[in-house]
């Protein structure tokens, strides 16, 4: 059997791996260093998909531009970001980052890891 996953009834909030199905409480890993557990009411958690993966793929990623002048972004060779952007494989995140004394904004393109 594959990892499990438990959120609040309430479908917000943090997915939590099952560690152990007790009678009462799911035994839950929390999101440390190292393995620490955590003990979730059944009458207030239940089953849910595991949270959503993403890798940054910006250094795989090519800016094209076309004969129309127009700008692109491929990936890997092959996926042209325009045609593949639709907010579920790809997608653009800001980050930032220290410069110095300072910080610096970057945008990196992301893609879905499929489970």
């Amino acid at each position: 059997m594959g990892k499990q996953w438990v959120q609040h009834i309430s479908g917000k909030g943090e997915k939590w791996e099952v560690k152990r199905n007790d009678e009462e409480v799911w035994m839950v890993i929390g999101k440390t260093i190292q393995p620490l557990y955590f003990y979730l009411p059944k009458s207030e958690y239940h089953f849910c998909d595991p949270p959503e993966q993403w890798v940054d793929v910006t250094n795989q990623c090519a800016i094209l531009t076309g004969s129309d002048g127009c700008q692109s972004v491929e990936h890997d060779g092959g996926t042209r970001f325009v045609t593949a952007w639709n907010g579920i494989d790809y997608r653009i995140s800001k980050i930032e980052y220290p410069y110095g004394v300072n910080k610096r904004s970057a945008f990196i393109i992301e893609k879905k890891v499929s489970g």
